[in-house]
């Protein structure tokens, strides 16, 4: 902790400074706003762990004029100071169930709503947005209220003359970035959680929060000059930390800019990918066709489709979730796959495998794909002369993943291994 984090947090103009966890103080137009307040020390809170207090205590930081509560049922995002120095604030902003729990000071906001603030600079007021949030997988089972985990709300600030800021709280889901992008002025300023925050009772152990990779595309989705990360620290949960982030989010103010109590702004993050890179150092996400004869249990399909998806990965280095596959079944006189001369006979336990994905894999990375796939698939009583593979190479402006856009192209995503 630096000297003048310890002697407590002065006022500024206009910054960012990140506490630990999801604590982040947000000086703008006059007015102090904490975010997530996380104050407790070290130690065991429920099925959670922390494992560091904040780099600024609540006397250091000071009252607050505002505090922005993205949800009030992780004690990662609202511990037990936290909630005292909550409920000692003029007012606080959060979702309407979390308000109702809360009590006064709280204002629920349903997303798309906006409350207004009269500034302390004489500027106006600040408007604050409540935007959606997705605390876990886009496809995660859902509540009775509709939500991924919990009821979860992100916010924008902005008002005249001031950059727009989003906060962003554990948000997981990038369709939800890009519809927030759509919906709002340009963001100056994003506060990300990226620390892939996993709970193996939950969702299989899925992230609930920002990875790098998801990070780095939410900072190309939004065009945000400054990102700011947070939430991947002082927290056991968390299964990434600077080593991931920081090639997803450049540093900007020294060795370790995004330690805790750092409040300094942030280039736009490079496109990375995090994965690990074949020989040629591509990590290329491919998309897979499978063809099958009808006839198979469904068990057996999906076993057929895992094994390709793990020979992709532990040869060309792919993640877990970069899974693009189509299977298909067809009647046996609908499929015709001779020896090309080879001189064997294939099967009715023929499968037919198309990869497409970006150029740039070597003749020895292909062959090893080839070899996996079909040590894999002999198993599930696949023999080798029933597994047919082909390799399509194609190039970034090949892809669009929806809204009709081509996502590598136009810089959204990043471009796998560059």
């Amino acid at each position: 902790m630096s000297e003048a984090l310890s002697a407590g947090l002065s006022p500024q103009e206009s910054a960012i400074t990140v506490l630990g966890g999801p604590t982040a103080v947000i000086d703008l137009g006059g007015l102090r706003i904490v975010s997530d307040p996380t104050f407790d020390d070290a130690g065991p809170h429920g099925y959670l762990t922390k494992t560091a207090g904040p780099a600024v205590g609540e006397d250091g930081v000071g009252r607050a004029d505002l505090v922005l509560v993205s949800h009030d049922t992780h004690p990662d995002n609202l511990d037990e100071r936290g909630r005292a120095f909550t409920k000692a604030a003029p007012l606080v902003l959060t979702g309407p169930l979390a308000a109702a729990r809360l009590g006064s000071p709280a204002v629920g906001l349903a997303s798309w709503t906006r409350h207004s603030v009269p500034r302390a600079d004489g500027g106006g007021d600040l408007t604050v947005l409540a935007v959606p949030a997705v605390h876990g997988p886009e496809d995660g089972e859902r509540d009775a209220d509709g939500n991924v985990n919990c009821e979860f709300t992100g916010f924008v600030l902005s008002g005249q003359g001031l950059p727009t800021v989003y906060v962003s709280g554990d948000n997981a889901s990038i369709r939800t970035v890009a519809e927030i992008s759509r919906r709002v002025p340009p963001i100056d300023a994003a506060v990300l959680h990226a620390g892939a925050a996993r709970v193996p009772a939950k969702f299989d152990g899925r992230p609930l929060s920002l990875d790098s990779r998801a990070a780095a595309a939410a900072a190309a989705v939004l065009g945000a000059g400054t990102v700011v990360p947070a939430h991947y620290d002082a927290w056991a949960h968390f299964s990434e930390g600077l080593p991931e982030i920081e090639p997803a989010c450049p540093p900007c103010c020294g060795p370790h800019p995004m330690e805790r109590g750092c409040g300094c702004p942030a280039d736009p993050p490079s496109p990375t990918h995090t994965s690990a890179p074949d020989e040629q150092g591509t990590t290329h996400m491919p998309f897979v066709r499978i063809d099958l004869i009808r006839g198979r249990r469904p068990d057996e399909v999906r076993a057929i489709a895992d094994a390709t998806h793990q020979a992709l990965v532990d040869v060309l280095g792919i993640p877990e979730r970069d899974r693009f596959q189509v299977v298909t079944e067809h009647d046996a006189d609908h499929v015709i796959a001779l020896d090309a001369g080879l001189g064997f006979e294939r099967t009715d336990r023929l499968v037919m495998i198309q990869i497409f994905t970006q150029s740039g894999r070597t003749t020895e990375v292909k062959q090893r794909v080839y070899r996996n796939i079909a040590e894999r698939l002999e198993p599930l009583g696949i023999g080798g002369e029933d597994v047919f593979i082909g390799i399509v190479e194609n190039g970034s402006q090949d892809w669009s993943f929806g809204f009709g856009r081509a996502q590598y192209v136009e810089g959204v995503l990043p471009v796998p291994g560059r």
